[in-house]
């Protein structure tokens, strides 16, 4: 409403002008930070999905490195069998398996494949022969138990 005296509004409209201007004002201001938000909100989404794609991508790669590591260890150990395998097979040596039927015993024996000379005999002629003297005495002993003859075992006298 126009005051006639002074050809201005009247401060009832005036009031009501600023406020209509300010609720404008405030809705825009609202609807500007509403995007902002939304902005930012669609940028944490998308920063997020990057970050997991990237994610995956490390570990895919770290995958990717000790599968390769594996094959390479896997490669190397079956050379160094390779050449464990030569080397043994440089060796002019045959094994040869028997039983010593005194002592029901397994004998070994290394032997030279050029000259069939026997190397080695696991266990030694030693331990078996003393193995067959131990065995041959328990056998007097029992003998000599049976027959309460009361001699000694290693003395073979009487006691």
């Amino acid at each position: 409403m126009i005051h006639p005296v002074t050809n201005t509004i009247g401060p009832a409209v005036a009031n009501g002008q600023a406020r209509s201007s300010s609720v404008v004002e405030s809705s825009a201001e609202s609807k500007v930070n509403s995007e902002v938000n939304h902005q930012e909100l669609v940028n944490n989404k998308v920063e997020e999905q990057l970050n997991k794609d990237n994610t995956a991508k490390i570990l895919q790669e770290d995958k990717e490195k000790e599968a390769k590591e594996k094959e390479a260890r896997e490669e190397e150990v079956d050379d160094k069998v390779t050449k464990i395998n030569q080397s043994i097979q440089g060796i002019q040596r045959n094994l040869a398996f028997s039983v010593d039927k005194d002592l029901d015993q397994i004998v070994i024996n290394v032997i030279d494949k050029k000259t069939d000379e026997v190397i080695r005999q696991i266990p030694s002629e030693e331990f078996l022969e003393l193995a067959r003297n131990l065995q041959g005495m328990a056998e007097a002993k029992e003998l000599e138990s049976a027959s309460s003859n009361n001699l000694g075992a290693f003395l073979n006298t009487k006691t």
